[in-house]
């Protein structure tokens, strides 16, 4: 456990590149949530574990899904043109499937990646339910937006539907780097979602 703390304790110590201001307090829950995430990897077993129950909460939970149309609730900014960002550490997409008799789907997201000046990689996680959850990494080089295969699993009996959990592990806030003024704590841009192949969403349907 000590080892653990010593972990996070330097983690959060890198995110400010000089001593600590008193301007640095508004920095510092995201800055407590960045190192977090850059400690997890000595602990994946429980990284995962939060991921799952975020997943099996938004499972349970009944959103107002209205006929065909995605569902972004949790951990998701208000709908822009060209799709959704991410604002949160974790995000949930509900996606209904009524009239569909299986039990898994496959579920493509397309997606762009906060991927400021200097900065060369996205990590981020998946969950839809079908056991495991999927480590991401999505680089500079890579061809975008960045796709992400998922299967999924089919709940609920007569409102059906998919929940896709997402958890950002390098998310930062513009204003933090000066590299804009926005103040979000941006990680994944959502410009698609896919389900067997079918277009469920896409940036002409980026209400909420």
């Amino acid at each position: 456990m000590a080892a653990l703390l010593g972990r996070l304790f330097a983690a959060l110590r890198a995110q400010f590149k000089g001593p600590f201001h008193g301007g640095d307090w508004l920095r510092l829950p995201g800055a407590a949530t960045a190192a977090f995430d850059a400690s997890a990897v000595h602990f994946p077993l429980f990284r995962d574990a939060i991921l799952k129950r975020v997943w099996q909460q938004a499972a349970r939970a009944s959103y107002p899904l209205r006929g065909k149309d995605v569902w972004f609730g949790q951990g998701f900014s208000i709908p822009e043109d060209e799709g959704r960002w991410t604002d949160q550490q974790f995000a949930v997409i509900d996606v209904p499937v009524d009239g569909q008799s299986q039990t898994l789907a496959d579920v493509e997201l397309a997606v762009i990646p906060f991927l400021p000046p200097g900065t060369e990689r996205f990590r981020f996680a998946a969950c839809a339910g079908t056991g495991g959850v999927l480590q991401i990494t999505a680089g500079r080089k890579d061809p975008m937006p960045f796709r992400v295969a998922l299967k999924a699993r089919i709940i609920g009996q007569d409102k059906r539907k998919i929940v896709v959990a997402l958890r950002m592990l390098d998310m930062r806030r513009p204003m933090d780097i000066g590299h804009s003024i926005d103040h979000r704590l941006l990680g994944l841009f959502v410009k698609s979602v896919s389900v067997n192949g079918l277009p469920v969403f896409t940036p002409a349907a980026a209400a909420p």
